[in-house]
């Protein structure tokens, strides 16, 4: 959020972090930062890390594979329909994202399972849970973005960063003055979901010798991508380099244990919260600032989201901190 302070203040009257650079009075450009936040890191781990050579030379087209997977699939239709339950009531919840949806829908998979030997090794039970919530959080976190606002995740921030540039607001009022707009998001994510099923049934083996591509052909290409993305939108060499700063400065910060979304999403609700904060603030001086801030029923209801959440969080770690050391303790034993 600090990021999105730099230039000149809701108030238009200060800048702000500019250092006196005249070309820093209109801010950090959205796309360049999304893209060093998402992008630039992602190719540095790529370049540093190690990568194996997958063998593409295994795979094979079987015939009638994938209708008898579709069979497989549908022969749970309760632990289907469970898992898309849980994966889309995840994804409401802002910020907590696809592997919390996919180790709770797992879990629960486990747990009303009357024969759980075979979890944990290939079982099409358990592969349902994961692959299900997954999905279901995609359209899951569109919830809060189009409802109120708040990007739910990653893509739905870069989404959000969207709307903003083509001067859309996403919110409660979005339903009022375009509610086409709302309905085609909806409409897109379904046709989404079946243009890459028949798409994946097409060029699965292409797919896979994509991912064969080099790293010293694949990331220059990347990298070359995202200096034309960072530079195309002011023509300023200023943005390309906040991108690659921006890049490896949260590379680092991943190290650290920090997650790229949240930064994304502190860059993205800046310019939001900033003026609404202003406005709430000069609003309470003719009440109180506990009534504008706390007991409005919105207000109310988004800090017990936001507390539930924390606490989701706090107890889960919790959880598999005890479970990683009772099975470290069982392993000694």
């Amino acid at each position: 959020m600090l990021l999105a302070t730099i230039g000149m203040s809701p108030t238009g009257t200060v800048t702000r972090y500019t250092f006196g650079f005249p070309m820093m009075r209109g801010g950090l450009e959205l796309v360049g930062v999304l893209i060093g936040i998402f992008a630039i890191p992602q190719v540095i781990d790529m370049v540093g890390g190690s990568r194996t050579k997958p063998e593409i030379s295994r795979f094979k087209n079987r015939r009638g594979v994938n209708l008898r997977v579709i069979r497989e699939l549908l022969a749970h239709p309760i632990g289907l329909l469970r898992s898309s339950a849980i994966g889309t009531a995840i994804g409401i919840v802002p910020g907590v994202g696809g592997p919390v949806a996919t180790l709770v829908s797992y879990n629960e998979a486990v747990r009303w399972s009357k024969d759980k030997s075979k979890f944990g090794k290939g079982d099409i039970r358990g592969v349902v849970a994961s692959e299900a919530a997954g999905n279901a959080v995609i359209g899951g976190a569109l919830v809060p973005l189009v409802g109120l606002g708040i990007p739910g995740s990653g893509p739905t921030a870069v989404m959000m960063g969207a709307f903003l540039m083509l001067g859309l607001q996403p919110g409660p009022f979005l339903f009022q003055r375009d509610p086409t707009l709302v309905y085609s998001i909806g409409w897109s994510v379904i046709a989404a979901g079946v243009v890459t099923f028949l798409l994946a049934l097409v060029a699965a083996k292409t797919f896979t010798r994509i991912a064969a591509v080099p790293i010293s052909v694949l990331a220059p290409l990347i990298v070359f991508l995202c200096v034309v993305g960072a530079f195309a939108t002011r023509s300023l060499m200023m943005d390309v380099t906040f991108t690659v700063g921006i890049g490896v400065a949260v590379y680092y910060l991943s190290k650290l244990g920090f997650h790229p979304a949240p930064i994304g999403l502190g860059v993205i609700l800046g310019p939001i919260i900033e003026p609404a904060m202003l406005q709430s603030v000069a609003i309470s001086r003719a009440s109180s600032i506990v009534d504008v801030f706390l007991m409005r029923p919105v207000s109310a209801v988004l800090i017990v989201l936001t507390i539930g959440s924390a606490a989701w969080a706090v107890a889960t770690a919790r959880k598999d901190g005890r479970a990683e050391k009772t099975e470290t303790h069982d392993d000694k034993g």
